[in-house]
């Protein structure tokens, strides 16, 4: 039981920097975004930005930040690590035939 009492204070802690670190994470996209509005083809902004969003699990806006950038550098290989990195992560889409496969295994039933 002493364990877990002595592990506690630390728990805290990395709940409180975890806290911190989404914080921080907000602040990197309102500042990307601003930077972004002013100039759209920075390759850079569009990475972090990018960065930002797989970090705060926002997987889908990530995956269109990362699209428009590759519109403007389609050859960055950063941008298609980011998109290889976050491909993965997407909700997967059903496909109209798997939807008329469950609508015909229910009148089988």
């Amino acid at each position: 039981m002493n364990y877990v009492s002595n592990s506690l204070p630390l728990m805290l802690n990395l709940a409180l920097v975890s806290d911190e670190l989404k914080n921080a994470l907000g602040r990197v996209l309102n500042d990307c975004n601003t930077a972004l509005e002013l100039k759209p083809e920075y390759l850079k902004v569009s990475c972090r930005k990018a960065q930002a969003l797989i970090a705060l699990e926002r997987f889908e806006e990530a995956n269109v930040c990362i699209s428009e950038a590759l519109l403007l550098h389609p050859d960055e290989s950063t941008l298609q690590k980011l998109k290889a990195e976050v491909q993965p992560k997407l909700p997967q889409e059903e496909s109209p035939t798997s939807e008329l496969d469950k609508e015909a295994l229910l009148e089988m039933e």
